[in-house]
């Protein structure tokens, strides 16, 4: 029942036509270059596991 909530509260602000990329931590806090990691720092939300 948790997953069903979860995953409800999860679709409502994902779009699911987005594809994901994995990227690694370590890229992820030193790539300045990368316009797509900048936007992924502004505006992406943090699924935690």
């Amino acid at each position: 029942m948790l997953y069903f909530i979860l995953s409800m509260f999860l679709t409502r602000k994902v779009d699911l036509r987005i594809e994901p990329f994995s990227i690694g931590a370590k890229r992820f806090f030193s790539d300045d270059d990368s316009a797509l990691v900048d936007q992924v720092k502004k505006e992406g939300i943090e699924i935690a596991f």
